[in-house]
């Protein structure tokens, strides 16, 4: 019963690690709202496309850092039952397994594109409107 208790524990602690609550910058779903104080004077379409092309352009260049797999290991478990056989030993034989993931290349990695994208957009002009511009 411990055993099947720890691997329905490791079970969620790996979803939970591989979950995040956080958007990455690189998504579209990311809350910065970027403005470019270069462009203030063109026309909101026209600044939303030079836009586009600075995050394709940046994109490209945090793709270019490759991100691992997570670096994972099943580990077999063998269950036993609590019944007592007439030789006094209970009945194991049972055999299941679970993943233990090495996630720190992996998140390196998306960290480091993180960083690159950030860079080259401020790099681009590009900032984020709510931190970089109500000072």
């Amino acid at each position: 019963m411990r055993m099947l208790l720890l691997a329905v524990s490791v079970f969620v602690a790996a979803g939970c690690a591989l979950s995040s609550n956080s958007v990455s910058p690189l998504s579209e779903d990311s809350p910065i709202n970027w403005a470019n104080p270069g462009l203030a004077a063109l026309p909101a379409a026209k600044a939303k496309f030079e836009l586009s092309k600075a995050r394709g352009a940046c994109l490209d260049e945090a793709n270019k850092i490759p991100v691992p797999p997570p670096s994972c290991v099943r580990i077999p478990i063998t269950t036993c039952s609590g019944s007592v056989n007439r030789f006094g030993g209970g009945s194991c034989g049972s055999t299941s397994e679970y993943s233990d993931c090495d996630l720190t290349a992996h998140d390196d990695a998306l960290h480091q594109q993180e960083y690159i994208f950030m860079d080259c957009m401020h790099a681009s002009g590009w900032v984020d409107s709510d931190k970089e511009l109500s000072h």
